[in-house]
């Protein structure tokens, strides 16, 4: 599952640049969004391939009872800062392009359920993280 995860992250990163073309396309009036948007977004894909390396690494103590090492601890806690701060992001570039008026239904509703998903595995997380000191 985590390599299909992986898999999707990796041609979201690839194809921003695809996505991005098109919608300027679409939208002459916000082409100078591009750049920083892409950037923004491709920030979120590597967040989101750190947070995939860290659950591969923590992946063996996540499925034991145990409790956690405080070097767990801190990388579970830096994923729930990761899948945080993509999810302010989502909002963020959400709220801008509804603001403007430039925020195609696609692009509302995957960024919508992208800011979803990140808060809840993050509480997922925080949980796990809380239930094994």
């Amino acid at each position: 599952m985590l390599l299909g995860i992986a898999a999707i992250l990796a041609v979201a990163h690839v194809s921003l640049p695809l996505w991005a073309e098109l919608f300027a396309t679409g939208f002459p009036e916000v082409d100078y969004l591009r750049v920083p948007f892409l950037v923004i977004l491709g920030a979120c894909a590597v967040a989101g391939e750190l947070v995939l390396l860290i659950v591969w690494a923590l992946a063996p103590a996540l499925g034991s009872t145990s409790r956690l090492t405080p070097g767990q601890h801190v990388a579970l806690a830096l994923a729930v800062v990761l899948l945080l701060a993509v999810a302010m992001a989502f909002i963020g570039v959400n709220t801008y392009l509804s603001s403007i008026e430039a925020n195609p239904p696609l692009v509302f509703l995957g960024l919508l359920v992208g800011s979803l998903v990140c808060v809840s595995v993050a509480v997922a997380f925080a949980y796990a993280q809380w239930h094994r000191r």
